[in-house]
Formats: C-alpha cells, structure tokens, sequence
C-alpha cells in the first residue's frame, strides 16, 4: 500500500518539475528573467562613489540617503567594505590638549590605534574609520 502512496508522489512530483521548467523556459524566451531586482541602479552606484570620496559621509549615511542598508551598498562596491576602508586616507590624529606624562601616553595610544587600523588590522578598522568620519584624522 505504502509502495503505491511512494510511487504516486514521485510522479507527482516529476510532473511538477517538469510544468515548473517549461514555464521558466517559456519565461526565458520572452525576454524575462527570475530573480530579485537590482537594489541600486548604476547612477546611484555613481553617487556613492562620489559620496565616498569626498570623505565627508560615513557609508551608512550615503546608504540612508540611497534608501539601501550600509550591507548592500558594500556588496555593490567593488572590492566590497575592504576597498572603501582602504580608499579612506589617513594621517596623524589633531594635537592632543592633555599635557605632560599623560599626554605623551594618551598620544602615543592613539598614534598605535591609528597605525593598526592603517594597516589593515581588522580590530581597528571601525574604529578608525568612525574617527576619520568624525573628524578626528584629517
């Protein structure tokens, strides 16, 4: 009894396979493709890259005005989230106002943070890309 129910559904099954395949085929020689939509057309890629090189916007503000998530706008990038950190140009932090023994340390913390996150260490990179975007790294 149970052979019959098995052989049954595996015909079932086979017929929906194939309906589903002739239907994509069909699909294809209309012109139409399956999928999702791209999320940002090429203008908008545009857009960003210029956003981004100016310096002066973090990503997830451009990806707030794209109307997109800071994830998406990274996988549209080439070189994803790595090539945008990397493109952000560094150098020293501004002069430190602590004075004294403390200051030579406080500095000399900071000058560490900022050469590890130059450097690509990947502990670092939010950080020094959230001080750059502040204003902290000219």
């Amino acid at each position: 009894m149970f052979h019959i129910f098995g052989a049954k559904a595996g015909f079932e099954r086979a017929l929906i396979r194939e309906r589903t395949t002739a239907g994509l085929k069909a699909a294809r020689s209309q012109g139409r493709l399956g999928g999702r939509l791209p999320a940002l057309s090429a203008e908008d890629l545009k857009a960003a890259r210029l956003l981004l090189k100016n310096g002066n916007m973090a990503v997830a503000e451009v990806a707030r005005r794209l109307k997109v998530s800071p994830s998406t706008l990274y996988r549209h990038l080439a070189g994803g989230r790595g090539a945008v950190l990397a493109a952000v140009s560094w150098s020293s932090p501004a002069p430190c106002p602590i004075r004294g023994k403390a200051a030579a340390a406080f500095e000399s913390s900071v000058d560490a943070l900022f050469r590890a996150a130059r450097d690509g260490h990947p502990t670092f990179q939010h950080f020094a890309l959230a001080a750059r975007l502040a204003g902290g790294v000219q």
